[in-house]
């Protein structure tokens, strides 16, 4: 697997004070109370750097009630669905998120698609997938 970002974990209370949730502070709060409610929510920080352009980005990774294991960026301010396929995501202690694409019965590689199939697969298997990353 390779490492795609690095991240620190929050609580639940760090992330409510989080001064990016100063640009609508309800609608911040109503999104991570609703996470919340998942099995198993976890919040995420990669934190700003010294570019000019660089920001926080914030995930979260939670369990649907169908077994579903989702790492997916925490964007409260705006509605956007992923077309994207999922890839395989772990996380170790240090903060390192590890991703890894999988793999066909031919031996091609990518990102699984996106359907019931694969989404009830995933969740029986208990592995944790991502299509933000």
């Amino acid at each position: 697997m390779k490492t795609t970002l690095k991240v620190a974990a929050l609580t639940k209370s760090e992330m409510m004070n989080r001064s990016e949730k100063n640009y609508n502070p309800a609608i911040w709060e109503k999104r991570i109370r609703e996470l919340s409610n998942y099995k198993e929510t976890k919040f995420y920080v990669r934190e700003k750097g010294n570019g000019s352009f660089d920001y926080a980005v914030f995930y979260a990774s939670y369990i649907l009630e169908s077994g579903l294991h989702l790492f997916l960026e925490f964007s409260p301010f705006c509605a956007c669905l992923e077309s994207r396929g999922f890839v395989r995501v772990e996380i170790d202690d240090e903060g390192n998120v590890y991703s890894n694409l999988f793999m066909d019965p031919q031996g091609k590689t990518g990102r699984a698609d996106n359907c019931p199939a694969n989404r009830k697969m995933f969740a029986a298997s208990g592995i944790m997938v991502s299509s933000s990353i």
